[in-house]
């Protein structure tokens, strides 16, 4: 399949720069990331256990990619293609779109614009978008979707492949796919982002519960006051590990008779960013507690900070570097789950 697609993605570029130009107008784009940082992890969450550990890291990350767009002249049908590099080439966006006047129709394999894709950080190394830290995170999957657009307010309903997975159940399956739905408004320099989505999944058992619901809701915002910006985002999800992307803590519990035990996940955000010339000086720190009744205290937290300094060196060029730390909380036994400190640097080609 994925040597089919890596064909696929070569023949489009190839046909794009073949066809005549009067056909549809096409737009070529592309990103190179590249990674490199230490990272130092306490004992609890070491192989050996008993001391701590400081090891390196480094990598062209999936977020570097090579993408075409066809778009017809009268601007109303178009088609993305992406390629995503990550040392190897793997599915990226691909997706097409119809537009009719403020409605745009969009189907393919895409994101959503909830949690990071309307307001989201910039930091890389210490992502609060991962684990249910006030954003939601949405992976890249098949979905369609009905937005509306006028000059300040947005609506995206769409509905997306379910992911999540449930062991030791018989046909488990979603009857519905995932609902989301967003609102983007924008006021100025402040903007507002609600989103809410919702899935239903069923599996046939003789005892206990034979289906659940996975269900979060979610408030980023954004103002801008001169050079300063503040982004703000809280969220609270109901089993939102896999579909929302709230944290693998955040998944339901099937216990031993057969019944779910609901995992539910509050979390915040906020992130300060100065900004003067070519250089943006950011800040932020998160929070997340997840609840479940089978762990051995009921609840764990955790926490991220961060800080970095965003160069543009070119405008096709940026510098990043950056540090963190998370603190892990407690593991569900009511164990130190431990930290990790780390440092590094991104480095990001656009073309």
């Amino acid at each position: 399949m994925r040597k089919f697609l890596v064909a696929f993605l070569v023949a489009a570029f190839t046909v794009a720069m073949s066809i005549p130009a009067q056909a549809f107008d096409t737009t070529f784009s592309g990103t190179v990331v590249w990674q490199m940082g230490y990272h130092s992890d306490s004992a609890e969450i070491t192989e050996n256990g008993n001391d701590s550990v400081v090891s390196g890291f480094m990598s062209v990350t999936d977020d570097s990619n090579l993408s075409v767009t066809f778009e017809s002249k009268d601007k109303k049908v178009g088609v993305s293609l992406e390629m995503d590099l990550e040392g190897t080439l793997i599915r990226g966006p691909v997706f097409g779109w119809y537009t009719m006047g403020d409605f745009t129709l969009v189907a393919g394999h895409n994101d959503t614009w909830a949690g990071d894709g309307l307001i989201g950080t910039d930091s890389w190394l210490i992502d609060p978008t991962d684990g249910g830290f006030g954003l939601t995170g949405h992976e890249t999957r098949p979905m369609i979707a009905l937005e509306w657009n006028s000059a300040n307010l947005g609506v995206q309903v769409g509905l997306f492949e379910p992911l999540l997975e449930l062991d030791g159940v018989d046909d488990f399956g979603w009857v519905l796919p995932t609902l989301n739905v967003t609102l983007n408004a924008k006021f100025g320099s402040f903007q507002l982002a609600p989103n809410f989505g919702i899935t239903h999944y069923t599996w046939e058992s003789d005892r206990g519960d034979n289906s659940l619901v996975a269900w979060y809701v979610g408030l980023p915002a954004k103002v801008a006051l001169g050079p300063v910006t503040l982004q703000l985002a809280g969220m609270y999800a109901v089993n939102g590990s896999a579909d929302f992307a709230t944290n693998e803590l955040s998944a339901p519990v099937m216990t031993a008779a057969g019944e779910i035990e609901n995992s539910t996940t509050f979390g915040g955000w906020a992130e300060l960013i100065y900004s003067v010339g070519d250089v943006n000086i950011g800040g932020g720190a998160a929070w997340m507690r997840v609840e479940n009744d089978t762990w051995e205290n009921g609840d764990i937290s955790q926490f991220k900070y961060y800080a970095y300094v965003s160069y543009a060196l070119h405008e096709n060029l940026t510098l990043q570097p950056e540090i963190g730390f998370t603190n892990f909380g407690d593991d569900t036994g009511g164990n130190d789950a431990g930290n990790s400190f780390q440092a590094g640097l991104q480095i990001e080609f656009k073309f």
